[in-house]
């Protein structure tokens, strides 16, 4: 079992509207956003991370500019 299994499993089938997750580079947020990509449902109405950059990590300036590249 991945990490995105049981994360699946609980979001409801239905999309409720479009989606937008914060998105910080962590694992939590990170499994969220992929649980969510993961349901074509959630795809088609529109599913959007957007960068939050708290700079709580030596590493927060990277992902940043990760993020802005693909």
């Amino acid at each position: 079992m991945n990490a995105q299994e049981p994360v699946v499993a609980a979001l409801p089938a239905l999309a409720p509207g479009p989606v937008l997750v914060g998105y910080s580079g962590g694992v939590d947020v990170t499994t969220l956003l992929l649980s969510f990509a993961h349901l074509s449902a959630y795809r088609r109405v529109g599913l959007r991370a957007e960068d939050i950059h708290h700079g709580l990590h030596h590493a927060a300036d990277d992902w940043a500019a990760h993020y802005q590249a693909t």
